[in-house]
Parts: structure tokens; sequence; C-alpha cells
């Protein structure tokens, strides 16, 4: 995707790395539906939020509910028994509850068929993908500086997935392309410390720096003054 620049009020930081805060075109995403926060009630709000939608349309949309997508919308809908042109204010209150159900439970049985191992090439085929993407956009005429690599942590990845690709994540990196690292408050960090959301900044920061030691070049964040001075320290760490 193309690269957009900083927010504007970390244009004091003289140095390479750039902190994302709250960017409408990275950091925009809708809650993750296998948090333990994400409710029934959650959902229903969500679709009454988006009532003239149709209801995969609501759910293809990463920014409205992260982590579904094209790859489950149509296994979701299919379980839960519900055409997708379909709207919430045709729905019964039973039918919002049986989409729910069926998404917890495809995204969970999805969860754990990748849970059982992680391949030994994984982080190879990740980088793959990302060089295939990336020789994509470029035939499209769009130049290789403007471009930003995301390995996606937390997408259709465990745990595991997770800190495979955290601990390799200088293998990731590609010539000319900046590594985007988004670990902020991701339910993996909520998995490892057994915190929810709110309760996540100090894991944040600590795959932050993770990352930053392995060659990530901009961090998708929410807690924005306190990344800064985690950056500023590992900057003048790095320089000394």
């Amino acid at each position: 995707m193309p690269a957009r620049d900083p927010d504007p009020r970390l244009s004091e930081l003289m140095f390479d790395t750039c902190v994302l805060g709250v960017d409408p075109g990275v950091a925009r995403l809708g809650p993750d539906p296998m948090d333990a926060a994400f409710t029934a009630e959650v959902l229903a709000g969500i679709l009454a939020a988006h009532g003239r939608q149709q209801l995969k349309g609501v759910l293809r949309d990463q920014s409205v509910i992260a982590g579904i997508g094209n790859a489950y919308s149509d296994e979701i809908l299919h379980a839960a028994r519900l055409l997708p042109f379909r709207k919430r204010a045709s729905l019964a209150d039973e039918e919002v509850d049986a989409l729910y159900a069926a998404t917890r439970h495809t995204l969970a049985e999805a969860i754990t068929v990748l849970r059982e191992r992680v391949p030994p090439t994984f982080e190879r085929q990740v980088r793959d993908f990302l060089a295939a993407r990336i020789a994509a956009c470029e035939r499209a005429g769009i130049a290789r500086e403007r471009l930003v690599a995301d390995p996606g942590f937390g997408f259709g990845k465990t745990v595991e997935h997770n800190l495979t690709l955290l601990k390799r994540l200088p293998e990731l990196c590609l010539p000319g392309v900046p590594l985007l690292a988004g670990w902020s408050r991701k339910s993996s960090l909520g998995r490892l410390t057994g915190r929810d959301t709110g309760g996540r900044m100090a894991g944040s920061l600590a795959a932050a720096l993770l990352a930053l030691l392995g060659g990530a070049k901009i961090l998708r964040v929410h807690d924005v003054k306190e990344t800064r001075d985690l950056v500023m320290v590992w900057d003048a760490w790095s320089r000394a």
C-alpha cells in the first residue's frame, strides 16, 4: 500500500523510525472478533450502526470488524444460515445471536487448525508474499519508495505465529521498503498476559521495542506518547 506521511505531531523525532498514531489508512481497524470484549451485544451494535449495508459487506470490511474479510465472511454466513444480502433491519434477535455464534465458532476452528504447528518456512512464506505484492505494485506503476510492508501481526495468525514472525523479523526486511509492525493492544498480548484491551500498554511497548530491534521502521500504535518515549530511549541506545 502507498506509504503515508507520519503524524505531524511527531515531526520532532529526528530519526528514521516513524511512530504512527491514529492514522485512517493504517490504524483504523475494527474490533477483534475473537477478543473477550467482542460480545453478541457488540456485534448487534455494529450491525445497527451499519443497518443499511448488506451483511456480507459489513463482515468483509476490516475497518468495521477486523480479521474476517473475504476469507471467512461466506463461511460465517453459511454457518449462520443467513443470505449475504440481508440487512440488519430484517434480522430477528435470534438471527443476530446465530451470526455471533457462527463468527466465533468459524474463526475458532480456523485458529485451531493453524495452532497445531508453525511451519518451519513460515516466515519465508510471509516474506515471499510481501515481495510478490511489492513487485505487483511496481508493475502497476507505484514507486517502491511509496510502499510499506506489513506482515499482518494478528490477522489469521495464532500467538505462536505472531511470536515467530516477531523473532524472525530481520528476515522479513526487504530492500527499500520500510517494515511496519502493529502489535498495539492485539489479542495475542491479551492471551500472553491475561490483560484486557485497556491493560495491554506494557505488553504493547515490549512488543514495539522487540519490533524495533528486529528492523521495523514504522509502528502502528494507540499509546503515542508512551511509545514516543520508548523510541527516543531506543534511538539513544542504538546511537551510543
